[in-house]
């Protein structure tokens, strides 16, 4: 394992996490979101405590964070612990106005059905 730290802010102050911020662009951010957590999952790694307060922006960019708790898609649990993310996923943008079917997330980020456009 490494473990990797690094401050994400400025001298003001650390950079606020999603659920801190008014999001301009759901649809925009949703995407990342979605991308990060198939990236993550392509890499082996399920994140197991997905949520809109493990993402930070920083620099105009969304940064996944708190990543010392995710396992490897083989881990007993990684099933379990991915279709939770993505519930907490849903259930965030959700209540940014977007229609997000966890069902659906977890298709794309598995990669089920062999389509990008899921």
């Amino acid at each position: 394992n490494v473990l990797v730290m690094e401050y994400l802010g400025t001298d003001e102050g650390r950079a606020k996490r999603l659920s801190e911020v008014d999001i301009e662009n759901p649809e925009t951010a949703f995407e990342v979101v979605r991308e990060y957590t198939r990236r993550l999952y392509s890499a082996g790694l399920v994140h197991g405590d997905f949520s809109e307060y493990n993402v930070v922006f920083h620099e105009g960019q969304l940064v996944v964070l708190d990543l010392g708790q995710a396992v490897t898609v083989h881990h007993p649990n990684s099933r379990e612990f991915l279709e939770r993310d993505c519930e907490n996923v849903a259930a965030f943008f959700g209540r940014q106005g977007l229609e997000v079917d966890p069902d659906d997330l977890l298709a794309f980020v598995v990669d089920e059905d062999g389509d990008d456009e899921n």
